[in-house]
This record gives structure tokens, C-alpha cells and sequence, in this order.
């Protein structure tokens, strides 16, 4: 369960780092007729590898390693919306209240508006973006916190 909780949490943090993307762009997969991008794929790789100090023109990406980790961001991606689409049926009663939580407990990270907004630039993100991610966040908690409570040991 913890394995479960933890990969929710690494996709969780992918996800902040995904942006829109053209539709007449590479699919990588398709869920339930959402389509998964090439870019969105790449975007995760870069954000894995600006935290580990790494630059894109150091590696190959097209090395058999590269298209390896590729296509574990696709699955997990993948693993994420078939995710979020059981924890819709699932939806809590309190979800915008518990998102505007989350929003300012975000927001009280920093130490000013100027630092939040910088913060949210720096991601390619705005306010209502991020308070979407917040919400499948919260969405995704709940159902993985459902999910836990129904096993016994």
C-alpha cells in the first residue's frame, strides 16, 4: 500500500510540471479517449532531470536507457488517469472546500504574492492550473485514503 501511495505521490509531482499541448501532436497513449502527448511525456523527463541536476544535452535521448525511461513515464501517466478516472466516481463532498485548503496551504509556502506567482511562472502555471492539479490531488488522496481503509491485515 505504501508502494501505492508513494508512485501517486511521484506522479502527483510529474503532473505539476505538464502544460497544454497541440493537438495535432505525437500520442503516446490513450485512456478512456484522453489522449497522453508525446510532449507531456518529455515535459516529466525534463522535470526528473532539472531535480537530479541533469541536462538533456548530456545524455543521448535515443539511447535504448532513454526510451526505457520514456516508457515508464507513459505508463505511469497511463497508471495516473486510469486513476483519476475511478477516483471521480468517488468524489468527495467536501472536495472544493478541501482544494481551497490545499491552495492556501501552497500559497503560505512562500513568503509573499511576488514569490507564489514566481513560483507558479517558473512552472508554467497560473492559479486556476494549479488549483486544477489541487484538485486531482485531493481527488486522488481521497481515493487511495478509500482504497486503504477497506484493507484489513
Amino acid at each position: 500500500m505504501k508502494f501505492l501511495r508513494l508512485s501517486v505521490i511521484v506522479m502527483i509531482i510529474a503532473a505539476f510540471t505538464v502544460t497544454a499541448f497541440a493537438k495535432d501532436e505525437k500520442v503516446a497513449a490513450v485512456v478512456e479517449g484522453k489522449k497522453i502527448y508525446m510532449s507531456e511525456v518529455n515535459n516529466v523527463l525534463q522535470s526528473v532531470m532539472a531535480r537530479q541536476g541533469m541536462k538533456s544535452s548530456q545524455l543521448d535521448m535515443n539511447s535504448p536507457k532513454m526510451q526505457q525511461v520514456k516508457k515508464s513515464i507513459v505508463e505511469n501517466l497511463v497508471n495516473r488517469e486510469l486513476l483519476m478516472l475511478a477516483s471521480k466516481k468517488n468524489k468527495p463532498e467536501d472536495l472544493e472546500k478541501k482544494v481551497e485548503e490545499e491552495y492556501k496551504r501552497v500559497k503560505s509556502r512562500f513568503k509573499n504574492d511576488k514569490d507564489f506567482e514566481n513560483a507558479l511562472e517558473k512552472n508554467q502555471m497560473d492559479s486556476a492550473q494549479l488549483k486544477e492539479q489541487l484538485r486531482k490531488n485531493v481527488l486522488l488522496d481521497s481515493y487511495v485514503k478509500n482504497i486503504e481503509s477497506g484493507i484489513k491485515i
